[in-house]
């Protein structure tokens, strides 16, 4: 066996190592509501909906099979989370203990792993990430087809689980294409190659995540929709809703400002469900936003803000507290009700900390990406360069979306942008600008 070949098992074990001892931890896994409404349908005690991207429920009811408790999501989401991690480590250096280093600093960063550890969808969509930037950056260093068919799936899986993934999906489609174009002879074959790769991988798997989804319903948008109106009646001191006149004389109104929280979509819905407003309701929504746009950009703003911590002396929602109550009776397996009330306090310490604000990171993606297209301009074949400028402008792209469609200020909202800052810094760092002297070129293998 080769030393590359010993080295890679040696720290394949030590993802092992470290993932089986975070799940152990925090054994099932931290649950909020969401949680609880995609297990629920695990447990086939309400049908399975696409309210919440269906594909996380049948690949949690795989795992229910093997180890029946809510944990074996944990245990996966643990497992890709630091298989991605040794990937990188392996990948960016060749010494021991720079290698090391950059195991345990990126696999302890704060903020991805205090949100590693919820059982959310935002969780399987972001480990995803790292592992489909983790592999093709190992394909570039040692080309193979297996680091393709993995990051292929990583990547599909990650659009597969996030409804919005789709606005940072296709420069991450874009990369996979750079490496497959790769294999071709020329400069023009691969630029040929590019060119058709990318807009079909896109396509395919957008078109398999569809199919998966099955008849889709708007809930996602509509709720985006309502939280929109909402907060333009509450700031106009009206009833801005669609067919107002029918509820004249009722105390609906009243019911609705009581209910506003100007961070979280989540207080109107039950004033809001049993309410009829029509099919047309996106159009009246614009509509309403051309008529009353710095209202709702004032609103979108507050609610972006509070996101990316610019405002306020704390973060907003940077984690979840625990596991909430619920009539299965799950409580955290390992950690006693005491002692859970130390983590909280160590979570609260790492949140706090300035590498956890999320606009430092957007800042960090503009920076790297008008840095990444310069350098690229002058050397258009650099992996190095190109994976930094498209890996950067997914995670900007999507926080632009953010802006205009997030239903409410959840940190984990932003941890896709966070994660992409966090590869194209560690590429810019670490990989090596001569690339013909560190790539192993033509010697693609299984």
């Amino acid at each position: 066996m080769s030393s590359e070949k010993f080295s890679g098992l040696w720290y394949g074990s030590l993802a092992l190592v470290m993932a089986s001892a975070i799940t152990i931890l925090f054994f099932p896994g931290l649950m909020s509501y969401d949680s609880f409404n995609q297990y629920s349908q695990v447990l086939g005690l309400i049908p399975v909906n696409s309210a919440h991207p269906p594909i996380m429920v049948y690949l949690w009811k795989i795992l229910y099979e093997i180890i029946p408790s809510p944990g074996s999501l944990l245990l996966f989401h643990q497992a890709i989370y630091w298989s991605a991690v040794a990937i990188l480590a392996w990948s960016l250096a060749s010494n021991t203990i720079l290698r090391l280093g950059i195991f345990f600093i990126v696999g302890l960063w704060p903020p991805l792993l205090v949100n590693s550890v919820h059982l959310w969808k935002d969780v399987g969509m972001f480990v995803t990430v790292l592992l489909a930037g983790a592999t093709l950056l190992a394909d570039y260093r040692r080309p193979s087809w297996i680091w393709m068919v993995v990051s292929a799936v990583a990547i599909f899986y990650a659009l597969a689980v996030r409804h919005n993934a789709i606005i940072g999906v296709p420069f991450l489609a874009l990369l996979w294409a750079h490496r497959l174009a790769s294999r071709y002879p020329t400069a023009k074959k691969q630029v040929i190659a590019l060119c058709l790769i990318a807009p079909v991988f896109t396509l395919s798997i957008y078109g398999l995540t569809k199919w998966i989804d099955g008849p889709s319903s708007n809930g996602g948008l509509n709720s985006i929709i309502l939280f929109d109106l909402a907060a333009i009646s509450v700031s106009k001191n009206a009833d801005m809703f669609p067919n107002s006149e029918s509820r004249s004389g009722t105390d609906f109104f009243q019911r609705l400002k009581g209910a506003f929280k100007p961070e979280v979509n989540s207080p109107v819905g039950p004033v809001l469900s049993n309410i009829d407003f029509g099919e047309s309701l996106p159009v009246y929504w614009l509509h309403t936003i051309r008529n009353n746009l710095q209202t709702y950009l004032q609103h979108r703003y507050y609610v972006f803000s509070k996101m990316m911590w610019i405002r306020g002396p704390d973060p907003y929602y940077p984690y979840h507290p625990g596991i909430d109550q619920n009539e299965y009776g799950i409580k955290f397996s390992y950690l006693e009700q005491e002692k859970s009330w130390d983590w909280r306090w160590f979570f609260d310490t790492l949140s706090h900390l300035f590498i956890y604000k999320p606009i430092l990171y957007l800042a960090l993606s503009c920076i790297l990406a008008i840095y990444s297209a310069f350098k690229l301009a002058r050397d258009v074949r650099s992996f190095k360069w190109f994976a930094t400028c498209t890996m950067s402008s997914s995670g900007i792209m999507m926080t632009i979306s953010l802006f205009f469609l997030s239903p409410a200020a959840d940190y984990r909202y932003a941890i896709w942008m966070i994660t992409t800052t966090v590869l194209s810094l560690l590429l810019v760092i670490f990989l090596p600008n001569n690339e013909k002297t560190e790539q192993k070129e033509n010697s693609y293998s299984l």
